[in-house]
């Protein structure tokens, strides 16, 4: 089931770039967040929003319909462990939280984006940039997703890319010149 339209080897060259926004993480610090952050820009990557439509990240990156997402460190309740075993919290798609909140990031950089629906973290994560703190947004199939409307009539094209410890998002559109 498709939720979104996606272009295949989509040829970002001949669009007009707008704006991107990068994040950083630990690449070696746990390998199922790594290969988590790098699935979901995989999905992520080559999204289309046309005009006027609104797109559920996770109808995009994270749904019943996509498997391959690892075990992996998450926050629960504003807590890293579990306080009766002192274990991590861990869950299926750990760390696409980031994937997340990088493109929301990115997002709000374009004006009059509108923010359907958005949940921060209930604690400060550390790979949002100073001043973008407030910028987060994670995300949990099936209740808490990043919901972007795109209000204008021409569509906005994602590059995103999850490689060497970053996470960056690069937004495009045609070029009507």
């Amino acid at each position: 089931m498709k939720y979104h339209l996606k272009q295949e080897n989509l040829d970002f060259s001949k669009l007009k770039y707008l704006i991107e926004y990068t994040t950083y993480y630990d690449q070696y610090l746990d390998s199922n967040r790594t290969h988590n952050i790098k699935k979901a820009c995989q999905e992520l990557n080559g999204l289309v929003i046309r005009g006027g439509e609104t797109i559920s990240f996770l109808g995009v990156v994270y749904n019943p319909e996509i498997t391959g997402y690892k075990d992996a460190p998450i926050f629960v309740d504003g807590t890293k462990e579990n306080p009766e075993t002192g274990e991590k919290w861990r869950a299926d798609g750990g760390g696409i939280c980031q994937v997340s909140s990088t493109f929301h990031a990115v997002m709000l950089r374009i004006e009059k984006i509108e923010v359907v629906e958005r949940y921060p973290h209930s604690i400060e994560v550390g790979y949002m940039k100073p001043g973008d703190k407030d910028k987060d947004a994670t995300v949990y199939w099936p209740w808490s997703d990043l919901r972007i409307r795109n209000p204008y009539s021409v569509e906005i094209f994602v590059q995103a890319s999850g490689e060497n410890g970053c996470v960056k998002i690069t937004l495009y559109t045609v070029d009507n010149e």
